[in-house]
């Protein structure tokens, strides 16, 4: 005698994963469609000025900024690589720098900004932007936004 579950006309979890537009069962776990694996994940679509638009709101962390765009931080690094050719941590940490020369010639507090963009201190922003800019936050300031004499770098 058959039992209840032996039914041949049940559909099969394969037929309801495609109901649902899922192909396999791990996207069945997460939730994650076919079209959202083909642009990148199951968030918002991988773009360069989305992501320097949130690296602000995401205090310019990886695992923020994988999440905003719904995303792991290994598959976002994939992405970076791919679109851009260099990791994201570098990336965010430039942009940071780029937003803190800013900053700088608007506020012009180097300890204000030094905050606003969350470094752990004064001195940690200090030595990141000399490095970056080859010259100090204050120098930069006081020359207008101008790297120092000599640096390969240009105004941004």
């Amino acid at each position: 005698m058959p039992l209840a579950c032996d039914k041949t006309d049940a559909p099969s979890s394969c037929e309801r994963r495609r109901s649902f537009g899922l192909s396999s069962p791990r996207s069945a776990v997460k939730g994650v469609t076919d079209e959202a694996r083909r642009i990148g994940g199951p968030g918002v679509p991988f773009d360069i000025d989305t992501a320097r638009a949130m690296s602000a709101v995401c205090g310019y962390r990886l695992r923020g900024l994988a999440e905003h765009f719904g995303v792991s931080p290994r598959h976002l690094r994939r992405l970076f690589t791919q679109q851009l050719g260099c990791p994201p941590e570098r990336w965010l940490r430039e942009e940071r720098l780029r937003v803190a020369g800013q900053l700088l010639l608007t506020t012009g507090g180097v300890k204000q900004v030094a905050f606003t963009l969350a470094f752990r201190n004064e001195s940690q922003f200090c030595r990141d932007f000399r490095a970056h800019f080859d010259c100090t936050p204050t120098q930069w300031a006081e020359r207008g936004g101008a790297a120092a004499p000599g640096s390969p770098l240009k105004p941004q």
